[in-house]
């Protein structure tokens, strides 16, 4: 008998006829005992059947009559539970074979990476003090269930595997690059960007190559050297110019760079677009239709308690009130439920949650809605669907709030939101698209929930002035720094703290350190505050006396919650779109006096400003009332104005 033969019928007989393949399996058994693969196949056939207990107590049989290894055991045990969905005792049989001193490393690892996308959180979490009592320190199993947790967002598990373990550089390279994405997301920065060089120094190809220069300029942008990570992306070009993030990521972060160079952005700009429409087979057919009321979608992942939620709640709430001109469509791509997102979800609208769409299918969808324009809230950031955009999905696209920088500089978009504080008149020359100024603000702001008291400046009970930078990192330019510092050497009994996300990492931490120990500011007038929940990071707000913006890019949602807990924000004025946000919130709210012209009179303002502890006060009492008063909060004239703008393009 071809017993070989049997077996490879098994294969195809399980597929189409389960019943046949267990009646070979079972002679195989019957007519070679002693041959372990037999029981595989005889246990596979049980379990694919749903007769488990038979599957397990084959593999037993097996282990005990023929002289096959565990590791050939504990293999085939591992499929069948990972097949038959028995997660539990799949995850137990894992911690088992890690811990067992008769299979090796190489082997264990490979078990783990085979079904880490299939084993319980809790069960790891609740194995540590096992898995470590058990483990070298410095295992490079321990960095894999550190990257199994990292999977599940279970931070705390993360942690306490990484308590301890010291053995980046004893990794192979896929436990490198885990650890690296683990590293990078969970503010440990500088540990990140050391694997990350160590695996530039020795790439196994091209590919990897242009991955890990990706990630490591995601690192130095975290890490605000702006610079450094368009050195990175252009190394990514050097090796395949047609690299379509690298283009995004560059043209994205050169609006970042002290050193502004216009003609590089929008070359930048123009070879994303390009690559773009390489990749595109076809193109949306659109009819246009000017019957009342025209459909408007307005796309996003960030319809939450992020600068493009806060900033655009309040015209949802009002458009329901002109439904006779238009039917409002919120096409949210990444759902995340908080208050923000709750209100702009209930506002009265339709509201779209295409979180489990892949891009080409979100493509499709939204042309399928038949809008008469869609609306970008994303643009070049991490979750731009300008590869979908640019297909015209709608006749008419427009640029809003959310990760509004400046020109898209793609042809396909048609309009961009702002107003004549942010793109003063000669600006437009910086635009491919058709400008829509909006009379007062390009956007709305929705005040936080929750009631927060003010109290008086910290300097009044503490003697110093408390400077503050709420901004993330990436926007801390070296020239920020050079600013910063020489405001604090004019202001002696001042300190400058800081607090946003980002700088939570001790690695950023020491980065920010290190340059202005570079320009003569000893550490001990730096603080940093940790992340915290928005409520509690309002209130910390109210600990700083003065509020300094970034430059060149300013902020956003941070200088208008500043000026809502009554802290006066430093700004200067630019020439790019997103280089001058802050004038224009600073200018609607009635305080230009606080926009800087030049940056030296940028730190004219802070100085005399710290000086002058009555007029921090008289800001203290002043401000949040002034911005309630401000155009930013008119959200029935403000909606009305852009869609009577937005019907005029349809009619």
């Amino acid at each position: 008998m071809d017993y070989r033969n049997k077996r490879q019928q098994i294969a195809t007989a399980l597929a189409e006829n389960p019943a046949d393949a267990l009646q070979l399996a079972l002679e195989l058994v019957a007519n070679e005992p002693n041959e372990s693969v037999n029981y595989k196949n005889l246990a596979i056939c049980y379990a694919y059947d749903g007769q488990v207990t038979k599957a397990k107590a084959t593999l037993n049989l097996g282990e005990k009559k023929t002289k096959a290894k565990r590791w050939f055991w504990d293999t085939t045990r591992a499929g069948i539970l990972a097949d038959c969905g028995l997660i539990t005792e799949l995850t137990t049989l894992i911690v088992e074979i890690s811990t067992s001193t008769d299979v090796r490393d190489t082997e264990k690892l490979g078990l783990i990476r085979t079904f880490s996308d299939r084993l319980d959180p809790a069960i790891l979490k609740g194995a540590i003090s096992y898995l470590k009592q058990h483990l070298d320190a410095n295992s490079p199993l321990v960095a894999e269930f550190v990257y199994v947790q990292y999977t599940h967002e279970d931070w705390d598990a993360v942690n306490l595997f990484l308590d301890g373990f010291k053995g980046d550089k004893s990794l192979d390279y896929e436990g490198k690059k885990r650890l690296s994405i683990v590293c990078n997301q969970g503010n440990l920065t500088k540990r990140a960007k050391a694997l990350l060089e160590d695996m530039i120094s020795k790439p196994p190809n091209q590919t990897t190559l242009q991955d890990d220069l990706l990630e490591l300029a995601k690192v130095f942008a975290k890490s605000g050297d702006v610079d450094e990570s368009v050195n990175c992306l252009d190394r990514v070009l050097s090796v395949n110019q047609r690299n379509i993030e690298a283009l995004r990521a560059k043209a994205f972060y050169l609006y970042y760079s002290d050193k502004v160079d216009t003609a590089k952005i929008k070359s930048a700009s123009l070879q994303f677009g390009d690559i773009l429409r390489e990749n595109i087979t076809e193109t949306f057919s659109c009819k246009k239709d000017s019957s009342q009321p025209i459909k408007i979608g307005f796309l996003s992942a960030s319809f939450s308690m992020h600068p493009v939620g806060w900033m655009t709640a309040g015209f949802f709430c009002e458009a329901p009130n002109l439904a006779s001109d238009a039917e409002v469509h919120i096409i949210c791509t990444r759902w995340k439920e908080d208050f923000v997102a709750k209100t702009i979800k209930f506002s009265g609208n339709i509201f779209h949650d295409l979180s489990d769409l892949a891009d080409d299918e979100i493509g499709n969808f939204i042309h399928e809605l038949n809008l008469n324009i869609l609306v970008d809230l994303e643009g070049l950031g991490l979750h731009s669907h300008a590869g979908q955009i640019i297909k015209k999905p709608a006749p008419i696209l427009i640029k809003w709030v959310g990760g509004l920088i400046g020109s898209m500089w793609l042809p396909e978009y048609d309009y961009l939101i702002t107003d004549k504080y942010q793109t003063p008149p000669g600006s437009e020359h910086d635009f491919s698209e058709e400008l829509i100024t909006l009379p007062s603000s390009y956007v709305t702001y929705t005040p936080p929930p929750y009631k927060i008291q003010q109290h008086e400046p910290p300097h009044t009970a503490k003697g110093l002035i408390t400077f503050g930078s709420f901004n993330n990192a990436t926007k801390i330019s070296n020239l920020c720094i050079e600013l910063w510092a020489s405001i604090l050497n004019q202001v002696d009994r001042s300190v400058l703290v800081f607090k946003d996300k980002s700088l939570g990492d001790r690695g950023i931490q020491e980065i920010v350190l290190a340059k202005f120990k570079a320009v003569g500011i000893d550490g001990t007038r730096i603080g940093f505050w940790l992340p915290t929940e928005h409520k509690e990071h309002l209130e910390h707000l109210k600990m700083v006396d003065i509020a300094l913006d970034t430059i060149p890019y300013t902020g956003g949602l941070t200088t208008v919650e500043s000026l809502y807990m009554g802290v006066p924000v430093v700004g200067l004025s630019g020439r790019l779109l997103c280089h001058r946000h802050s004038t224009s919130h600073l200018t609607i709210t009635g305080h230009e006096e606080l926009v800087a012209a030049s940056v030296e009179e940028y730190v004219q303002i802070a100085v005399d400003l710290a000086k002058d502890s009555g007029r921090i006060r008289k800001y203290r009492r002043k401000l949040r009332q002034d911005l309630i008063d401000s155009p930013l909060l008119e959200h029935k004239k403000f909606t009305s104005d852009l869609i009577q703008k937005m019907v005029a393009l349809v009619s």
